[in-house]
């Protein structure tokens, strides 16, 4: 349970920032609920009733000292009266304040810093650890702290943090002190580089893609246990397929029991037997993605070489009868078609056979002719559908994309942590040979060093993006996100 304490002074926009928390809490599955103060008549006989699961949100835009002086108040004797129950989460727009609040309680309120990477003067860890600071849509003019605290106005970055926190609240998990914005809140693992089938764009399968090692189950466990506290999202995959990982289920509840809210993997659905389907619906995996582009085998097996479709689609079907059988509703599954010029005309009829063979739901992406780099770009062209309403691209002599699926900013270098299976950190994951390297990640952890994410590596290549984009061929090539035409469910059939 949450409450949303002193909402008549929002913090941003209050109302949007608590929309954010709750969103991204649905969005990892926690059923936590939230109540306005302000509709709660009997206070202290409802804190009494719901301690066990109770949460504090006191969200707050520029402070008077009256109001300083009523919150204090209220901390006082919400810790006094409720010391054995769980933390108090406090934001505030004032530094000094929160030191303030920071030495009078102690360890009895979650104080957590958060700030903006994206602020060009704060690429570095935060200077004051401890506090759960927001800041509101201005700079904040401190001495020592001018412009280091910025959040643009409807930011949610800040609302997904939050949620993070109450999370590991929920599930009674540490804190951390620096739960900042700054460290990234996705993960791309790539435990392994292999590969059953030699897909025609696929730099793995068209051999392209640099041969690396397995991830091996120490490495992968020292990852987890590090970006646990921060991370919410997390997919074990990259290029290569997952389930050839013989410790997949193992990874999978070993980042689950970590904390992690939402796991996700990808795959061609060979593999995909009743054995490793019944180990990975008890890891409550969340998501799982099949790729199946082809109703027949002479479709299919036009960019899916080395498959067979049939044994796709029987498994796939095997696999959601288990899930219903063992009375799970996790994970959830997701077919993807590629929208190429084999597939163009039986879009529907791909649609209909995934959700009537158990599919939750049915993607279609647009395909990438640079998926294994611009060497590769002739032969990706010849799979470009003729219907260029199921293109990203809108002229095709040069690859030159459509305005929809570009955006104006790249957050993966912000956001988003992408290790390939090596252990190279690499800053998205158009860079499957590590041609722009951000830092190793088994490097900090052999040498037990705290620098992971923000590393000289990364500050110098979000510089270079922003100061000159052009300068990094891969970024030339990329629209910025994952062009998508639609998810459908089985509701829109």
């Amino acid at each position: 349970m949450i409450i949303v304490e002193n909402q008549s002074s929002p913090l941003i926009s209050g109302k949007y920032l608590i929309d954010e928390v709750k969103s991204t809490l649905k969005k990892m599955n926690k059923k936590i609920n939230f109540v306005n103060n302000n509709s709660v008549k009997n206070k202290k006989k409802y804190l009494d009733t719901h301690s066990a699961s109770l949460f504090w949100l006191i969200s707050i835009g520029f402070l008077e000292n009256k109001l300083k002086t009523n919150i204090i108040c209220i901390l006082k004797k919400l810790s006094s009266s409720y010391k054995n129950y769980n933390k108090i989460c406090l934001t505030v727009s004032d530094i000094k304040f929160a030191e303030e609040i920071k030495s009078l309680f102690a360890n009895k309120i979650v104080i957590t810093l958060l700030t903006d990477p994206r602020n060009p003067n704060i690429l570095k860890p935060p200077l004051i650890p401890g506090i759960l600071f927001i800041g509101t849509s201005k700079y904040i003019e401190q001495e020592e702290h001018s412009g280091a605290a910025y959040l643009p106005e409807k930011e949610s970055l800040a609302g997904k943090r939050i949620a993070k926190i109450f999370s590991r609240l929920y599930d009674k998990k540490d804190i951390p002190l620096f739960g900042v914005i700054g460290l990234p809140q996705k993960a791309m693992i790539e435990i392994n580089r292999s590969c059953n089938l030699k897909c025609a764009l696929c730099p793995v399968g068209n051999s392209q893609a640099k041969k690396l090692p397995q991830m091996n189950t120490f490495l992968f466990k020292s990852i987890i246990d590090t970006i646990a506290p921060y991370v919410w999202k997390v997919k074990l995959y990259n290029y290569g397929e997952p389930l050839l990982h013989e410790n997949l289920p193992n990874f999978i509840k070993y980042t689950k029991d970590s904390g992690i809210e939402f796991l996700e993997i990808s795959t061609n659905g060979i593999l995909l037997n009743k054995d490793l389907g019944e180990k990975l619906i008890d890891t409550h995996l969340d998501y799982l993605r099949i790729s199946i582009d082809g109703i027949n085998q002479e479709t299919y097996a036009k960019y899916r070489h080395g498959g067979f479709v049939d044994i796709v689609w029987e498994n796939l079907q095997k696999f959601r009868k288990l899930r219903d059988s063992m009375g799970q509703k996790f994970p959830i599954i997701e077919v993807q078609c590629l929208a190429t010029c084999y597939t163009e005309n039986i879009i529907d009829e791909l649609k209909i056979k995934a959700i009537n063979a158990g599919s939750d739901r049915f993607r279609v992406k647009t395909f990438n002719a640079y998926m294994s780099g611009e060497n590769k770009s002739k032969e990706g062209k010849c799979f470009l559908p003729k219907n260029k309403s199921l293109s990203r691209y809108k002229d095709y002599s040069n690859l030159k994309y459509k305005n929809k699926f570009k955006l104006q900013t790249c957050k993966w270098p912000f956001e988003r942590l992408v290790i390939l299976s090596d252990c190279t950190i690499v800053p998205c994951c158009y860079d499957f040979n590590g041609q722009y390297v951000l830092g190793s990640i088994y490097d900090k952890i052999e040498n037990n060093q705290n620098d992971w994410w923000w590393t000289n590596e990364r500050q110098k290549f979000i510089n270079r993006i922003n100061e000159s984009p052009n300068s990094v061929k891969m970024c030339t090539r990329c629209p910025v996100g994952v062009p998508c035409l639609a998810v459908n469910n089985n509701k829109n059939l």
